[in-house]
């Protein structure tokens, strides 16, 4: 392998209706609102000999111009082959992708170092983002070093729910505003869009951000090259469902490049206090009803309480039925066992929110799929 990044050209096409378009900055389609995915112009795929994960995995990501790429990424996260956990559970080929090793100790750096490539290379100034924590913590590390280092001017402002206030870190700089709302996560998300709207400012946009569900799906890749074979299975805890949705698109990008044999089966899993995209899918709901949704999401895992994903669960609801994957809720005693064994176990510090894909994947094997415990199955834990 070496390193060979070129540039690329990108067009923008709506999942919904087809259309094309070769936007600056397009979060949803703007005839039918749907979700935009980026298609570039490259014959076949490849991956670059760099310890960088931006570097390594260009031609997966939607960036076209090598040039303005930053000059630095992250590094690689270990792939733990968990053969004590999966014993005490009959799981022959059980993997854990430790995130926690990231700059600040979250998945959500990967999101991050891609996204703010994309602003760059689209000469954004200022974006709004809203965040239950890790990701405008991920944000705030990297935009402290892109301006310490004058590598380009970016400036964040953060709605904060006041709930989660404790929980956002490296926000102390002159280019990081702050907007502390007493209002819940979902509502969060609009005042976010108003304030972009009044202020000419760009919304990042979430899970309809490209750069943002390409990022994420960087610990995939990552795990797939570290494993040199395919996942059958891969659990991840989810709030909007970006980063599964992430793996979703870029596993189809491997799978037409013939580095993988087949999808692997995407099982989301939420917690049992707050799990609208589980009884939507129980209920065989292609959308999230208002039975579904929770008014005042609680619960251990604080990173993924988001009570109303109404505009990203039909996009999980196809991609988890494409692979004949689950949605799947775990109780408090099931996230306080798993963290517990990934503490005590294999020394991973993990919060609930990253115990929380665990305490589903053991889940899944006792309740749902006992014939498939020797299929290699990953999961990410986040952070």
């Amino acid at each position: 392998m070496q390193l060979n990044i070129k540039e690329k050209e990108i067009v923008y096409k709506c999942y919904k209706c087809g259309k094309v378009s070769s936007s600056n900055f397009q979060l949803k389609c703007d005839s039918c609102g749907g979700l935009i995915k980026p298609i570039d112009n490259l014959k076949e795929y490849e991956i670059n000999c760099s310890a960088l994960d931006v570097e390594r995995y260009w031609d997966f990501l939607p960036l076209e111009k090598p040039e303005e790429r930053l000059p630095f990424g992250n590094r690689r996260t270990p792939l733990i082959h968990s053969v004590k956990i999966g014993d005490l559970f009959n799981i022959d080929n059980l993997f854990l992708k430790d995130e926690t090793k990231n700059n600040t100790r979250s998945t959500k750096d990967r999101m991050a170092i891609v996204a703010s490539n994309f602003m760059k290379e689209k000469k954004i100034e200022d974006f709004v983002v809203t965040s239950t924590g890790n990701s405008t913590s991920a944000f705030g590390y990297l935009l402290n070093r892109i301006e310490t280092e004058k590598i380009a001017h970016i400036r964040m402002h953060c709605i904060i729910p006041k709930e989660f206030k404790q929980r956002h870190r490296n926000l102390e700089s002159e280019n990081i505003s702050i907007y502390e709302v007493d209002d819940n996560f979902s509502n969060a998300h609009k005042i976010a869009r108003d304030l972009a709207n009044k202020n000419n400012f760009k919304y990042e946009g979430g899970f309809f951000n490209c750069a943002r569900r390409a990022g994420l799906s960087m610990a995939f890749l990552e795990a797939w090259e570290q494993l040199n074979s395919d996942f059958s299975f891969y659990f991840q805890a989810v709030s909007s469902g970006m980063g599964i949705y992430g793996v979703y698109e870029t596993a189809l990008k491997l799978k037409k490049s013939g580095y993988i044999k087949k999808l692997p089966k995407l099982v989301c899993i939420q917690q049992e206090s707050c799990n609208p995209m589980v009884k939507a899918f129980m209920d065989d709901s292609s959308v999230i009803l208002d039975k579904h949704k929770v008014d005042k999401p609680f619960g251990l895992a604080k990173a993924i309480l988001r009570g109303d994903p109404s505009e990203s669960y039909p996009y999980l609801y196809e991609a988890i039925n494409n692979t004949n994957g689950s949605f799947i809720s775990v109780s408090d005693s099931e996230i306080e066992e798993a963290r517990l064994l990934l503490n005590k176990v294999e020394n991973i510090g993990a919060t609930y929110d990253g115990a929380v894909a665990l305490a589903g994947a053991i889940k899944y094997f006792k309740e749902y799929n006992l014939e498939d415990k020797q299929e290699p199955a990953l999961v990410n834990i986040t952070g």
